[in-house]
């Protein structure tokens, strides 16, 4: 069972949420990069990892989705 969460986060929440809602806003405000660096597991210029702020970001935007789900579900 735990297996199956991991996936369901490390793959769902964390890679795509995460991803491409950095990649969206990183081309929307003019910083043009590519997915592959996104996903890249060491930033030179920092300490922390691709992953970290991906699974930050990608949290944020699935609390954020699940929060609209339910509101339009049950209102």
């Amino acid at each position: 069972m735990d297996f199956l969460i991991e996936i369901v986060f490390r793959g769902i929440i964390v890679r795509f949420f995460g991803i491409y809602t950095r990649y969206f806003f990183l081309n929307l405000f003019g910083k043009k990069t590519n997915i592959e660096q996104l996903k890249g597991k060491r930033n030179t210029n920092s300490e922390y990892s691709q992953d970290f702020f991906n699974a930050i970001i990608g949290l944020g935007v699935f609390c954020l989705a699940s929060y609209l789900i339910a509101y339009i579900v049950f209102s």
